[in-house]
């Protein structure tokens, strides 16, 4: 006995919007609960104590990207103060120190932020960063979008200058 099977229907446009939903969510659920892609990743997040009378303490970190596309990051929020993305060059001889929109992260590349170029500045922290302490910070990429770290405060003796402010 030889049996045929009828075309199939089109499906429901129900059909069609759970479908959608369905993949939003795998999609959600790849990117992580912050937005992070698994292309960029942050690590080596460190701040100094802040010296007594400090208004501002420098963040350093590397930002590593596997991915095929070049990003940016586009700015930094911590709940402990406001957060500027700031560049060192010399000028004149002078080492001078500027804030910069964003930082270009380049495909399957990585990027410093380090002592004495660029590097993250946490001004007016409140309270001021204490040695072995955890301060949370969010960065925003252009593709990769938000990207939570903790930022490990290290003790003060020994910190290297990240020039003037």
């Amino acid at each position: 006995m030889h049996r045929t099977t009828p075309p199939a229907a089109p499906p429901s446009s129900a059909c069609r919007s759970v479908a959608r939903t369905l993949a939003a969510v795998a999609l959600v659920t790849s990117l992580g609960a912050a937005g992070a892609t698994a292309d960029i990743e942050v690590v080596n997040v460190r701040a100094r104590e802040a010296p007594p009378g400090a208004r501002t303490a420098a963040i350093y970190l590397t930002v590593e990207n596997r991915g095929a596309a070049a990003d940016r990051l586009l700015s930094a929020r911590s709940p402990r103060g406001a957060v500027e993305i700031h560049a060192m060059r010399m000028d004149g001889g002078v080492m001078r120190m500027r804030a910069t929109a964003d930082v270009p992260v380049p495909a399957r590349g990585r990027v410093e932020l380090a002592p004495g170029g660029l590097h993250l500045m946490l001004v007016d922290p409140a309270p001021p960063l204490k040695a072995g302490e955890r301060v949370p910070l969010r960065l925003a990429f252009e593709r990769a979008g938000s990207v939570d770290v903790q930022v490990a405060v290290e003790p003060l003796q020994g910190a290297a200058p990240h020039g003037p402010h």
